[in-house]
């Protein structure tokens, strides 16, 4: 045996200790390089946030702040009453219905007056003569006094005082529909004969 080979003996294990770390080094590696991808593969997504709106009742919800939505009940407004000082309208016999001094303007939308060719009161604002069946278009009359008004029967003007020439002296209460409005009113003269004079005192705010 020459001397090289015996050197070769000497190394050998040496050689096989080297390779021996070696190839662990390398399988150590690869098991934590799979337990990173594993640790990766099974972590918690983090969970995102997003805002919603729930409608009901009336209340909208967004994040934190609440807005209340609910429609306000116009059903539960108070009418408004004329039980002011009474104050006079005339509309003199002949006189022209289309003359806004001789028309009664209570509201913009109720402007009471009476045609020179007799028959009753109607509304100027909405027509230019009278409807025994409706007229005084938008008001509701009737007969009696005003702090009465919750349990009066209110209709049509005819309907109310049956025979308009008969209206003098009686206590009236007036409704004005669109505007929501109560006023008394007594007719003080009532001309006969086709002239269309009419005289009454009413309420004022």
């Amino acid at each position: 045996m020459n001397l090289n080979f015996k050197s070769f003996l000497r190394t050998l294990p040496l050689l096989l200790l080297i390779g021996a770390c070696s190839s662990g080094y390398d399988d150590d590696t690869s098991s934590y390089q799979g337990e990173t991808g594993a640790n990766s593969a099974s972590a918690p997504a983090t969970p995102s946030t997003s805002s919603s709106t729930t409608s009901g009742s009336g209340t909208a919800t967004s994040g934190s702040s609440t807005t209340d939505t609910t429609a306000t009940d116009s059903s539960t407004l108070e009418p408004t009453v004329w039980s002011g000082e009474l104050v006079t309208f005339t509309k003199t016999d002949g006189s022209d219905p289309n003359d806004e001094s001789n028309q009664d303007r209570l509201t913009s939308n109720v402007w009471i007056t009476r045609g020179n060719g007799g028959g009753q009161i109607y509304n100027a604002a909405v027509n230019s003569s009278a409807n025994k069946e409706l007229s005084p278009v938008g008001t509701e009359w009737a007969v009696g006094l005003l702090e009465d008004r919750a349990t009066l029967t209110f209709e049509n003007f005819r309907s109310a005082v049956t025979k308009p020439q008969e209206v003098v002296d009686t206590n009236l209460v007036v409704h004005l529909i669109e505007d929501d409005i109560y006023l008394s009113v007594v007719f003080t003269s009532w001309s006969v004969g086709q002239k269309g004079g009419f005289q009454y005192q009413r309420s004022t705010p």
